[in-house]
């Protein structure tokens, strides 16, 4: 029984810290979310620049 016990112990443990690791990565993630956004509208900007300057139709 007391094994058990320290394996749910250790179990608890590992889920912590994997949780917190994802706490800590999905914030990142919201702090990036608006630059990606804005660079993902410039590259479109600019690719549809460049199809009209280059005669290319849109799809």
């Amino acid at each position: 029984m007391n094994l058990m016990s320290d394996g749910m112990s250790r179990l608890k443990g590992l889920a912590q810290g994997l949780n917190e690791e994802l706490r800590l990565q999905n914030e990142q993630l919201d702090r990036m979310a608006p630059r990606v956004d804005a660079v993902t509208d410039t590259m479109t900007r600019q690719n549809q620049q460049m199809n009209k300057l280059l005669g290319v139709k849109p799809k």
